[in-house]
C-alpha cells in the first residue's frame, strides 16, 4: 500500500456533510478527557463549529497531498448523499470493505483498546460495553464507545491498509492524550498536527447585544492559500482539486 494514503473517519465526513449542507453547527459537542489523577475520565464541552473546521482543513490538506483517501463503506450512509463529497467519491475518496472480524484488524483493534483505556474507569466501561454488546448489540456507555471503541476499530482498519489514520477531532484528542502515536509522521501528518495545535481558537466577548462568539483561524500556508481563493464554501472543493492538479503536474 502506498504510504501517502490516509484512512478517514466516517464520523468526520458526516460533520463535513453537515457543514456543506446546513452550515455551521452552533451546538456543543463533547470531548473525552483522561483524568489520571482520579484514575477515571470525564467529558468536556467543545464547540461543534471547531470540530467542523478542524475536519474541513484536514480534508483540504489531504485532498491536496494524499494520493488516495480511504473510508469504510459500511459506515458511510451519514454523508454519502452530500453532493460536495460525492463528486470526490471513488476517485480520490476510495471506499473499502474491511471485515470487522478480520483477524489482523481484530488484533490491532485489541492492542489499540489496551493503549487507549489508560485508566481503570475506562477499562471498566470498555469491558461493560463489550459484554453488553455481545448480548443485546447495545452499549451502556454509548458515547464513550463511539469515541474509544470507534477509534480503536479505525486504527485496526488503517493498520490493515497501511494508511495513515485521520481521526475525527474528538477521537484525535483522545489519541493525543493517550500518547498513542509514537511512529514517525510524514510531512502531510505534520501539517495536520499543526492545524490541531495552532487551530481555531474561540473567543467569547461580552457586547451590548449580549454574548458573541468569534473565531480566529490559524492556518498553514498551503491550506490558507486555497481558502483565500474562495468566496463561498461551495467554491472550496473545486479550488482544492485545482491545487491538487497543479501539484501533481
Amino acid at each position: 500500500m502506498n504510504n501517502n494514503t490516509s484512512f478517514w473517519d466516517n464520523w468526520a465526513l458526516e460533520d463535513l456533510a453537515f457543514l456543506f449542507d446546513q452550515g455551521l453547527d452552533f451546538e456543543s459537542s463533547e470531548k473525552l478527557i483522561i483524568d489520571k489523577n482520579k484514575n477515571s475520565y470525564y467529558f468536556e464541552k467543545i464547540e461543534s463549529a471547531i470540530i467542523q473546521f478542524e475536519s474541513l482543513f484536514s480534508l483540504v490538506n489531504d485532498l491536496i497531498l494524499r494520493k488516495n483517501i480511504f473510508y469504510d463503506q459500511k459506515f458511510s450512509e451519514g454523508w454519502k448523499l452530500d453532493k460536495n463529497l460525492k463528486e470526490l467519491d471513488k476517485d480520490i475518496l476510495v471506499p473499502v470493505d474491511i471485515q470487522t472480524f478480520n483477524e489482523n484488524v481484530s488484533v490491532a483493534r485489541k492492542k489499540a483498546i489496551d493503549l487507549l483505556c489508560v485508566t481503570d474507569r475506562m477499562k471498566e466501561h470498555q469491558n461493560e460495553n463489550e459484554t453488553e454488546y455481545k448480548i443485546s448489540k447495545r452499549s451502556p456507555h454509548s458515547y464513550f464507545g463511539q469515541v474509544v471503541w470507534g477509534a480503536a476499530g479505525n486504527l485496526g482498519r488503517s493498520a490493515f491498509l497501511g494508511a495513515h489514520y485521520m481521526p475525527h477531532p474528538v477521537r484525535a484528542s483522545l489519541l493525543n492524550q493517550a500518547s498513542f502515536f509514537s511512529r514517525p509522521l510524514d510531512i502531510n501528518s505534520k501539517i495536520t498536527d499543526w492545524i490541531r495545535e495552532e487551530r481555531i481558537k474561540i473567543f467569547t466577548n461580552l457586547t451590548p447585544a449580549g454574548k458573541q462568539e468569534t473565531l480566529e483561524l490559524h492556518l498553514p500556508a498551503l491550506v490558507s492559500e486555497v481558502v483565500e481563493q474562495c468566496e463561498r464554501l461551495e467554491d472550496l472543493i473545486p479550488a482544492v482539486l485545482q491545487k491538487r492538479k497543479s501539484i501533481l503536474m
